[in-house]
């Protein structure tokens, strides 16, 4: 997978956990309890393409 294909998926999980997060009360960072289950997917799905973009060798 190209390395700029995954950087553009993970900023767009990460902006749709962020749009999500904006309108839901469970999941906003003073939330003090667990995240509803869209949101804890949303996030997911962002940490690990990010964990994978991350962990990428770039063009040398």
């Amino acid at each position: 997978m190209d390395r700029r294909d995954l950087h553009r998926r993970y900023m767009g999980a990460a902006a749709a956990y962020q749009d999500h997060a904006k309108d839901c009360p469970r999941c906003t960072r003073y939330h003090p309890g667990p995240q509803c289950a869209v949101g804890t997917r949303l996030r997911e799905s962002a940490d690990r393409l990010q964990d994978t973009y991350l962990n990428t060798k770039g063009p040398k």
